[in-house]
């Protein structure tokens, strides 16, 4: 599955992903033979809808992972497994207060504030923000450039003015 994955040029954690949900598939399916079958993929997956109270990208991630192994691996030019994914309810985002805010941010350690500040205020993920060079962050434009992000993909985003001198002086720290 990885190398299949590799080939077609997957992002790492995408081959991670689906990788995973082979190997549950396997344990699933218990034999060789049983694992070939798009029968066995479709009660499995079946069994991913009703049994498990997952999110509806997280039954996605299943199936395309599945057709992914039944078309590059097993090379079943179009497999069709008969199961319809529930959707799941639209939920209000839970959004943390300017307090509750403070207070994550005086929880942490030292170290980790300025990170956090910047991760949250400038909307970075984890992944993105452990990659930032001092050449990504542009103080006179109060801009950040995310360098092969999700989808491999650049993207520029606002530095908040809150931590200019705080990145300034950890700049000037770092050099």
């Amino acid at each position: 599955m990885q190398t299949a994955g590799a080939r077609r040029g997957l992002a790492r954690r995408t081959k991670e992903c689906y990788g995973a949900w082979a190997a549950r598939f396997g344990k699933f399916a218990e034999t060789a033979e049983k694992a070939m079958s798009v029968v066995t993929a479709t009660r499995f997956l079946t069994s991913v809808v009703e049994d498990e109270e997952c999110a509806y990208s997280t039954q996605k991630q299943a199936l395309n992972a599945l057709a992914f192994f039944f078309k590059q691996v097993c090379g079943v030019e179009d497999p069709v497994f008969g199961v319809k994914l529930r959707k799941t309810e639209q939920r209000v985002p839970v959004v943390l207060s300017k307090g509750e805010t403070g207070r994550l941010f005086e929880s942490l350690e030292a170290r980790y504030v300025l990170a956090a500040k910047l991760q949250y205020g400038a909307g970075l993920r984890l992944s993105e923000l452990v990659r930032l060079r001092i050449k990504d962050i542009d103080l006179e434009r109060g801009t950040v450039t995310v360098r092969g992000g999700k989808g491999d993909k650049d993207r520029t985003t606002v530095l908040p003015k809150s931590l200019l001198d705080e990145v300034k002086e950890q700049i000037g720290q770092a050099r």
